[in-house]
């Protein structure tokens, strides 16, 4: 098996999903554009030799939709020659577009791909694919899925997590985010697409919160017990999942990571 190189890691910050979101304005086309530039302004890579580039991405539907990973890669003025996958597992999308990135070097079938993900839910919106297992609740009951809120209840209820112990972690994840941009981790990418003109050095999804805000937050799912006392997720009536499918609606993250992998065999090629 070959070995597997990170050669980089660039990502724009987080921002809010939302038409008042720092990178509403920009298509997921362009936001991806300064990272591809990237790679070429510092030569992390020549796109000439770049086999694949692999994303993930949920929402595959407007202007996401297409194979955005090939599609991307063009718009960016890549090679043709360079072959685009786009992969939907939900929330890890994007870690499983670096795994297959990484099993195809390892394999020998790829010697440098670029993988990571893209979801900008502030122009392209959670369920508006209108995918039948969000909006058909027939079928979202015999297929037993579920939105992440109720996974989040279910977690909590089967671990003994309680609303102190979820608050302090959300409050530490805050303070973690504010940090981590005021001390200038992230890698600015300051480039100009006409108006506006965006600053990706500067994430906007973090909230100045302490244990009162959070404590004033209107709990999402109320607690119910089974007749022998036992707590129950709240996800077995049709008026929860109608619930949780409302809640996910409003779900923060315009997000996007590309990395770029290279493969021992592209060393002594």
């Amino acid at each position: 098996m070959n070995p597997v190189y990170i050669l980089e890691s660039v990502r724009t910050p987080r921002a809010k999903a939302k038409e008042s979101g720092g990178l509403h304005e920009l298509s997921c086309y362009k936001v991806l554009d300064s990272l591809y530039r990237y790679y070429l302004d510092n030569e992390i890579l020549d796109p000439e030799t770049l086999n694949e580039v692999v994303l993930g991405c949920v929402t595959q539907h407007g202007e996401q939709a297409g194979n955005i990973a090939k599609s991307s890669a063009m718009y960016s003025g890549y090679p043709d020659h360079i072959s685009g996958l786009t992969v939907n597992r939900f929330c890890s999308s994007s870690l499983d577009a670096i795994n297959i990135g990484f099993l195809k070097i390892l394999s020998g079938q790829s010697s440098l791909i670029m993988a990571g993900g893209v979801e900008m839910m502030s122009r392209v919106p959670m369920l508006s694919d209108k995918a039948a297992i969000w909006s058909d609740i027939n079928i979202a009951l015999k297929a037993k899925i579920f939105m992440m809120g109720s996974g989040a209840d279910l977690i909590a209820s089967v671990h003994g997590i309680n609303r102190l112990e979820a608050d302090t972690q959300a409050l530490k994840s805050q303070q973690k985010a504010y940090n981590a941009q005021n001390k200038g981790f992230f890698k600015s990418l300051d480039y100009s697409y006409n108006k506006p003109t965006i600053d990706f050095s500067r994430a906007t999804s973090y909230r100045f919160v302490n244990k009162k805000c959070l404590e004033a937050i209107k709990k999402t799912f109320e607690q119910k017990k089974d007749t022998s006392g036992n707590n129950l997720t709240t996800l077995n009536t049709h008026e929860n999942i109608c619930e949780a499918l409302e809640i996910t609606k409003n779900v923060e993250g315009d997000y996007l990571e590309i990395g770029v992998y290279e493969g021992g065999s592209a060393l002594t090629a």
